[in-house]
């Protein structure tokens, strides 16, 4: 039987894309309005994570959902600290103080512009209110501490001896923009590796699917152009799919398939 084996890694020339270096926006901390309702919290400095940034990022903002607005509010982010536990982390971004608003995500932005490298943080608040209300709530692996601290600035580091270990934290996270780190690699395989199709299939049959993957996990969603030995070869079909392309049997046979005996 006489099979066609594609050359399309050989006909492969080039992927135009978008996006590889695109920055992203992610978050620190809580974003759910949390079921139990909380508050007498002034004269404290709280914090809860620990969470992890897998990347550098700017922060933006940082937000805490209120039910009740009473009083001033400070948010800011530590590092998890030595015992990954919030305590002893030092302070690496703070708002200014600001006004509180009920039943809302209360969010400013950051007193000066931070830039965190990946690791684990915790975020913070600090009321100056006991009737400003909260809401809090149960996740395993993220736990709240909070030591005794007198209203007006977050210390720079978080206190050694805090209460830690609470299984309770807050709706509370601080948003950030990551830094591309470097120029990512593309990588395209196919599927299958290896694609043949019969002599006799008909045009227009599926020879097999390339799928490129950016090194820093960034979608593709640019275009793909083909050139055999000779001659360039465009018009590839799509899948339907943004990060995959498919090539027919048609398009195969312009980008110079050869026939091996097996």
């Amino acid at each position: 039987m006489i099979f066609l084996r594609c050359l399309m890694i050989v006909a492969l020339a080039q992927l135009l894309t978008s996006g590889a270096h695109a920055q992203t926006t992610v978050t620190l901390g809580e974003t759910n309005i949390l079921g139990y309702g909380d508050n007498g919290n002034a004269g404290y400095v709280t914090a809860e994570g620990p969470y992890n940034l897998p990347q550098q990022a700017t922060v933006d903002s940082l937000s805490l959902w209120a039910t009740t607005a009473r009083g001033e509010l400070i948010l800011g982010i530590y590092t998890s600290g030595p015992n990954n536990n919030c305590a002893g982390g030092s302070l690496m971004a703070h708002t200014a103080t600001f006004t509180t608003h009920p039943n809302s995500w209360n969010t400013a932005k950051p007193s000066a512009s931070t830039t965190l490298p990946a690791g684990n943080y915790c975020v913070a608040y600090m009321p100056s209110s006991n009737s400003l209300g909260f809401r809090k709530g149960v996740t395993s692996g993220i736990y709240g501490a909070y030591a005794s601290e007198r209203f007006g600035a977050m210390p720079g580091t978080f206190p050694a001896n805090a209460t830690t270990g609470d299984q309770f934290h807050w709706s509370l996270y601080a948003t950030l923009t990551t830094i591309p780190t470097g120029p990512p690699t593309l990588t395209v395989t196919f599927q299958p590796p290896n694609p043949s199709v019969s002599a006799t299939a008909a045009i227009g049959s599926v020879v097999a699917t390339a799928v490129p993957t950016w090194s820093n996990g960034a979608p593709f969603t640019g275009a793909c152009s083909f050139a055999s030995r000779t001659s360039a070869i465009t018009g590839c079909s799509r899948s339907g799919v943004p990060t995959t392309a498919r090539f027919s049997l048609e398009q195969a046979y312009r980008a110079r398939a050869v026939p091996s005996r097996m």
